[in-house]
């Protein structure tokens, strides 16, 4: 993706020239191995995804503890999303 960034003209419409396209040198991998790496990128999608929501809780929880320890408990419901 960097390399076809960088070949990119023009400043308002950008475009790509066919023969930095040409260039462009795209591995043969088998029906396989690209499933191999689909399935990988999905899971550390999966795992990525997990791990936001873990932190999304545990931020709420942190903030729930301070407005409990503030006293505040009862003026405020953290809503999850």
């Amino acid at each position: 993706m960097a390399l076809l960034t960088i070949n990119q003209t023009g400043s308002i419409i950008l475009s790509l020239n066919i023969r930095d396209i040409e260039d462009i040198e795209i591995p043969g991998l088998s029906k396989a191995e690209q499933e191999r790496i689909g399935t990988e990128v999905k899971e550390a999608d999966v795992q990525v995804q997990e791990k936001i929501e873990n932190a999304k809780k545990e931020y709420l929880e942190k903030h729930q503890d301070i407005y409990i320890q503030m006293g505040l408990n009862q003026s405020f419901n953290p809503v999850a999303n």
